[in-house]
């Protein structure tokens, strides 16, 4: 039985220092080469996840236009659908203001980065605001929807 891969705790940071500090017992997780498949997903995997939430976010569409009441959480002990994490698919209004925020920081980025030139050195400071600027809509969202799950669960 031969262990190719080890995995370790890290080291923990205080104060900001580069400082390692180490727990007194320390504990080591070692995986066989034939199980190291198991712990990545495949693109199969992803794609069966993307089209399970597209199919859930159908199926709630539907179940709000019927205008039966559901529960955001869902019901642990029917198979009930759980909104969590699939928002953003319940409307195509929503859909599509989630795209165009994404493609609008990519553009944002590339273009702050084209304005520097190949040559010139990327000013971190300045792609880091161009990408602030454009997230603002999704922060405010994402905040929202915090504030949704923490009130759904009390």
């Amino acid at each position: 039985m031969t262990t190719d891969l080890i995995i370790v705790n890290p080291p923990l940071q205080r104060n900001h220092r580069r400082l390692a500090h180490f727990a007194d017992m320390v504990e080591v997780n070692t995986f066989e080469r034939e199980t190291r498949k198991e712990l990545w997903y495949t693109k199969a995997d992803f794609d069966a996840m993307q089209l399970a939430a597209m199919e859930d976010a159908l199926e709630l569409r539907a179940i709000a236009s019927e205008g039966v009441p559901s529960n955001y959480l869902g019901d642990r002990n029917v198979d009930d659908i759980c909104y969590m994490g699939i928002e953003h698919l319940l409307t195509p209004v929503c859909m599509w203001e989630v795209m165009a925020s994404k493609k609008g920081c990519i553009y944002a980025v590339l273009s702050e980065q084209a304005r520097h030139g190949q040559s010139a050195k990327y000013r971190w400071e300045a792609i880091a605001l161009a990408s602030i600027t454009q997230s603002r809509g999704a922060s405010s969202r994402a905040r929202k929807l915090g504030k949704l799950h923490r009130d759904s669960i009390f």
